[in-house]
């Protein structure tokens, strides 16, 4: 075996890990052990798994919103009947005729 770096050098706790148990008890909790935490492995695995599906929805939805915002920048140069704020204002008056309007003094 090539030794490339620290990691790679066997101490005494890994050569006794590699070794067969001498009973048959140290031999049920080694398998114990191994049981835990391969369902610890799988767990975390399933959550790396959860995580992954998540970071590329919000990515394909960052995308998305992108590729719209390249087109609406594409479509309308700086004309008036274009402008960013005219829509603004057009959509605050649709707003405002299907919401009562209250009163509210301090």
């Amino acid at each position: 075996m090539k030794v490339k770096g620290m990691r790679d050098v066997r101490t005494i706790h890994g050569i006794g890990k590699s070794a067969m148990p001498r009973t048959r008890a140290q031999a049920v909790v080694e398998l114990a052990h191994l049981e835990h935490e391969k369902a610890r492995l799988e767990r975390e695995l399933g959550l790396w798994m959860l995580n992954q599906k998540r970071a590329q929805s919000c990515l394909q939805m960052a995308q998305e919103r992108m590729a719209l915002l390249k087109r609406y920048l594409e479509e309308s140069p700086d004309s008036p009947e274009n402008s960013y704020s005219d829509s603004v204002s057009e959509t605050h008056l649709r707003r405002a005729k299907t919401w009562r309007e209250i009163s509210l003094e301090y």
